[in-house]
C-alpha cells in the first residue's frame, strides 16, 4: 500500500520550480494560489488538489506520478506515441 508523502511530493515541485528558473509568485499566478500556499505545498505542510496537481504537470512538463510518486518511467501512452513517430518517419524516408 503507497502512502502519499506531502514532503517528498514538495520537494519534488520544489526542484522542478527552480529548474524551471520560476519565482513562487510566477507558479502561484499560473496555478491560480496564493505565493504562500506554494511555499506551505514545497515544504510539505499542506497538499495540493487534483487540480493543482494537474496544473503542476501541465506547467512543468512532467507526469501527475512523477509528482505523486518519484515515479520517472515512461506511460504507455507516450511509449505508444514515440513509436508511432518513428513508424511515420520510417514511412517518410520511403
Amino acid at each position: 500500500m503507497m502512502i502519499y508523502d506531502m514532503e517528498a511530493s514538495g520537494k519534488r515541485l520544489k526542484a522542478l520550480r527552480k529548474q524551471a528558473e520560476k519565482t513562487q509568485e510566477q507558479v502561484a499566478e499560473a496555478v491560480g494560489l496564493e505565493p504562500g500556499m506554494i511555499s506551505r505545498i514545497e515544504r510539505g505542510v499542506k497538499g495540493m488538489s487534483i487540480d493543482s496537481l494537474l496544473m503542476f504537470s501541465e506547467i512543468y512538463g512532467v507526469s501527475t506520478d512523477y509528482i505523486l510518486k518519484g515515479d520517472k518511467s515512461v506511460a504507455p501512452s507516450d511509449a505508444l506515441l514515440e513509436e508511432l513517430g518513428a513508424l511515420v518517419q520510417k514511412y517518410k524516408s520511403l
